[in-house]
């Protein structure tokens, strides 16, 4: 990989704690001719559910070349995040998240 386009898109009602969640991801490949084409497109969907510094997170996601055949690997995970701001510096904020690979396909 040499470069890494993406996106992200949360869409989340007003006074709702449930977002939906959107990620393209697009890789190029170093060793090709044109290193800013991209060759792989990744793309998720998830539901986000917060409460105070916590957050649920189910989401699927599917990894494709584009710019010729090859393997797709898609996948569902769920993630459980805790949020806390100013932890150990003033200012910053800090994240830290469980996850289960449920479901792959390949």
């Amino acid at each position: 990989m040499k470069y890494r386009y993406l996106g992200h898109l949360e869409l989340q009602p007003r006074g709702s704690p449930v977002a939906l969640v959107l990620d393209t991801n697009f890789f190029t490949d170093k060793e090709r001719d044109n290193e800013f084409r991209p060759s792989e497109w990744d793309q998720a969907i998830g539901l986000l559910y917060r409460y105070e510094q916590w957050a649920g997170l189910l989401r699927y996601e599917r990894d494709m070349p584009i710019d010729k055949g090859g393997l797709v690997q898609a996948f569902a995970e769920i993630q459980g995040l805790w949020h806390q701001d100013h932890l150990v510096v003033q200012d910053s904020e800090f994240y830290a998240a469980l996850g289960w690979l449920f479901s792959t396909q390949t």
